[in-house]
């Protein structure tokens, strides 16, 4: 049988009330004492049970992750950051993953195993509209969201309508003015998704330098390598005049190299080429790329769920900024 309570409290040598508030990690407990309680707690191997803590704190000291089910650099980055700075301070961790369609705008989050056993929930790389919205309200917890701008839920993300414009801005600044673009597929492409706003940066900063964004110089492509090949070959079929293509992931980057490499066409002599993201080691790759920290997202994701998870406000939209990584697929056009 294991200890119980009154164990902890007869081994430290204070009031089971003291050894309570002691593990509750509550105010009103001299350091001494504290101290006591934890060694003795350690060395009976006691743990407060989750049902207990809740009943007695209206807490339950979880916090639910929800992911989408495919393994991918930015998701699988988040989720370690955030874990991470959530276990720092104390807080268990519960991965509930979603199954994501590629294709389907929509997606259908399983609320039930969540209910009455997470204070909060982080909503990592997966965007809420309508229903689902409504689906995870209904637990009466914080949501946070990571990797999109997702009103009126609180979120963190990258400033990706600037990264558009700085990838952009790049090629123009080195004399390209035929920049082909290859964005996310048509289902994520909305405003408040990475790959609309990086376009619409794209988009800004043709205008801004007098160049008209033509619509034929926009190619979708799923977020990997075989949409970026794809994808390139069709921009490359409708307009063989571009010197330059601004990929909206480095793994769609890669893919466009590869089909510029089938074509016979080199980078960057023939075809400049930048990406986003900085999943690729520059060792390993030197490529143009804006780089994002999707751990330290994680990490602001997890600081604001636990902040309102404690009574503090928190809303809108926190953006982080990228920086401009040059390496070798960029140069002034031939």
């Amino acid at each position: 049988m294991g200890s119980t309570i009154d164990d902890v409290a007869a081994r430290a040598g204070v009031s089971t009330a003291t050894v309570s508030r002691a593990l509750r990690g509550l105010s009103n407990v001299s350091d001494q004492s504290r101290r006591k309680v934890l060694a003795a707690a350690k060395e009976l191997g006691y743990v407060v049970s989750p049902s207990a803590q809740a009943l007695a704190t209206g807490r339950t000291g979880m916090v639910a992750l929800v992911v989408p089910d495919f393994d991918e650099w930015f998701p699988s980055s988040v989720l370690e950051g955030a874990q991470r700075r959530l276990q720092a301070k104390g807080v268990a961790t519960m991965v509930h993953s979603v199954e994501y369609v590629r294709g389907k705008p929509h997606f259908s989050i399983d609320i039930d195993p969540l209910r009455r056993r997470v204070d909060g929930v982080l909503v990592i790389s997966l965007p809420l509209v309508g229903e689902e919205i409504e689906d995870v309200e209904t637990l009466g917890v914080p949501v946070v969201v990571v990797g999109n701008a997702n009103p009126p839920l609180a979120s963190v993300t990258l400033d990706d309508v600037e990264v558009g414009v700085m990838a952009t801005q790049h090629v123009l600044e080195l004399g390209h003015t035929a920049i082909g673009h290859i964005t996310g597929a048509l289902d994520e492409i909305s405003p408040n998704m990475p790959a609309g706003a990086r376009m619409e940066g794209w988009r800004q900063a043709m205008l801004g330098a007098g160049v008209d964004p033509e619509a034929d110089l926009v190619e979708n492509s799923y977020f990997d390598i075989s949409g970026g090949h794809d994808a390139m070959m069709e921009l490359l079929d409708r307009r063989p005049d571009i010197t330059a293509v601004f990929a909206a992931a480095d793994c769609i980057a890669v893919g466009a190299m590869q089909a510029l490499e089938e074509r016979g066409l080199g980078v960057p002599g023939d075809m400049s080429v930048i990406g986003v993201d900085g999943e690729y080691p520059r060792e390993l790759l030197p490529l143009t790329t804006v780089v994002q920290d999707p751990g330290l997202q994680g990490r602001m994701g997890a600081d604001s769920l636990l902040r309102m998870i404690a009574g503090g406000a928190v809303s809108g939209t926190q953006r982080v900024h990228g920086m401009l990584r040059p390496g070798h697929t960029t140069s002034v056009p031939r």
